[in-house]
Parts: C-alpha cells; sequence; structure tokens
C-alpha cells in the first residue's frame, strides 16, 4: 500500500493509505478511534462504483500509519496526537496525491476531523459527511471514554476490545445469529490497527486539545454538510447530531435505522445510499452522474 512520510516539529510521520477509482470527485475517508482505513470495507467499492476516486488512510497512532510513544513526555505525547495534527496529515495526503479539492467523509472521531479541517481549511472541501460524532464533549463521550482508558491500562486490546464492543455495535448486529461468524473479523481489525498506549494518549488528547470553543467554531462552516446519525447509537446518539444542525442549520440530517456507533458496519446499505445521494448532489466533476 503507497504512504508518504512529511518531516514536522515533533519527528516523521508517515501515513499509509490506499487509493481506488480513477474519476471523478476525490472522497477522502477518515475512521474513527480504534479503527484504520480497513473499517471503510462497505463503503470503498459502493463510492467507487457511483462514479468517484476513493482515498482512504491510516490516521496518525494507528494501522499502518506512524505509532510513535512518548511515555515519558505527556505534553509532546498530546502535540503530537492532537486532531489539529490528524488535520495537517490529511491536507498533506491532498497535497501529495494531487487533489486541490475534495469531499470528507468522518465518522465519530474522524467527524471531528472533518469538522476542524473544515473550519481551517474551507477552500479545499467540497462537502462533508460527519457521521456519528460531535461538536460539544457531552458528558456520556467524556465518561464512557474515561473507562476505556481503565480498561486499556489493564489489559490488552484483544481483551480490551470486549469492553469496546457493545459501545461501538448496534443492537440489531450483536443479536444477529451471524454475528458470531464476524466477530473474530471485527476483533482482528481491531488489534491490528492499534496500540494500547496510541489509544489511551488519543483519548486525552482529544480531550487536553480539542477546547469547548469546537462548537463555535463549527458554526463557521459554510460549505455542504451531511449529518449522519444511529437510531441504536447509545455513544453519540442522535440528539448529538440534532446539536451540532443547530450549529450548523443548512446541513442535512439521517439518522440511519438498525445501526450503533459504527453505522458503516451496521446497516451499511442505508449508510452508503445517504452518503452516495449527497455525493452525487454535490459533485464537481459531472461523470458522477
Amino acid at each position: 500500500m503507497p504512504e508518504f512520510t512529511r518531516e514536522t516539529e515533533l519527528g516523521s510521520v508517515t501515513i499509509n493509505y490506499i487509493k481506488r477509482g480513477k474519476k471523478g470527485d476525490a472522497v477522502f475517508l477518515i475512521h474513527g478511534l480504534g479503527m484504520g482505513k480497513d473499517a471503510w470495507l462497505f463503503q470503498i467499492r459502493p463510492i467507487v462504483k457511483a462514479g468517484f476516486t476513493v482515498y482512504a488512510h491510516d490516521s496518525r497512532g494507528f494501522g499502518k500509519s506512524t505509532m510513535t510513544e512518548f511515555p515519558d513526555d505527556e505534553k509532546k505525547a498530546f502535540e503530537f496526537y492532537s486532531l489539529k495534527n490528524d488535520v495537517a496529515d490529511l491536507a498533506a495526503l491532498m497535497e501529495h496525491v494531487g487533489v486541490k479539492k475534495g469531499h470528507l467523509i468522518g465518522i465519530s472521531m474522524g467527524g471531528l476531523i472533518a469538522q476542524m479541517f473544515c473550519v481551517t481549511h474551507p477552500d479545499r472541501v467540497i462537502s462533508a459527511t460527519i457521521a456519528n460524532s460531535f461538536s460539544y464533549p457531552h458528558g456520556r463521550i467524556l465518561y464512557s471514554t474515561a473507562a476505556w482508558e481503565l480498561a486499556m491500562e489493564k489489559m490488552s486490546f484483544a481483551e480490551g476490545f470486549d469492553i469496546l464492543l457493545p459501545w461501538v455495535v448496534g443492537e440489531k448486529m450483536l443479536e444477529n445469529p451471524l454475528f458470531e461468524t464476524v466477530y473474530d473479523q471485527m476483533k482482528d481489525m481491531y488489534v491490528k490497527a492499534n496500540s494500547n498506549w496510541c489509544f489511551i494518549t488519543k483519548i486525552r488528547a482529544i480531550r487536553a486539545r480539542t477546547p469547548e470553543t469546537l462548537q463555535d467554531r463549527v458554526k463557521e462552516i459554510r460549505v455542504p454538510i451531511l449529518l449522519i446519525g444511529g437510531s441504536d447509537d447509545i455513544l453519540t446518539p442522535p440528539k448529538y447530531q440534532e446539536y451540532t444542525k443547530s450549529l450548523i442549520p443548512h446541513a442535512e440530517l439521517v439518522i440511519i435505522p438498525d445501526a450503533g456507533h459504527a453505522s458503516i458496519l451496521d446497516n451499511p446499505d442505508a449508510f452508503n445510499e445517504a452518503v452516495i445521494t449527497f455525493l452525487k448532489k454535490h459533485a464537481v466533476n459531472k461523470k458522477n452522474e
């Protein structure tokens, strides 16, 4: 898989990514906490088939991208793994692949990155989809992620996966008799994408370096926005997306039925339909039609 390396004040950063498709507008997929680019398995092919070029990358600290640890320097660690630097990495990826302007699709943590990118690089965004995310540090987010920290400090990621699972996957998926057949695949995907230290540090960095004023900056967004929630998302419930819509009145809002926090996995058909309809509506390159 292709990758590129750039030098920063805090050291070298290598970003691993994939590209699929050769025509139409560029679409950048931004994964959530604990995930990697492989999380977009059910989205990449349908979006390419709809006439777009897709890029998906591992954010720093996950997958095959840089996973540098700073165990003795918390300040440096928080800065290195800040969302600000995730935004910088995305801008660098766009530069590397020669794309001046693209569509963003971010889920959970990726939705935070997409929001911040829209605020700081509005001239580089055609549209943005913000899925299962939030614009304010609501209490449930703070307390649940703090509990995840404690779990990952005391057990391996493979063991901790079972702590995360009920928060991420919807109830319909958990009750599906076929779920047992995909459980091992999901667990393997998460374990391969993570180290305990990077996972814990990312949570702490987001909490320390993502100010409550983000909600004020989000009000500046003027590009087309699609907000997606999951009807069974207990981590970032639909009221969180409704709150974000109150900050971005022009945003469209779609709630995916029978989907938890991982709506891209719980109900990929409904998710893809909503996203592709939105992408085509705002496509610049009319080869998409």
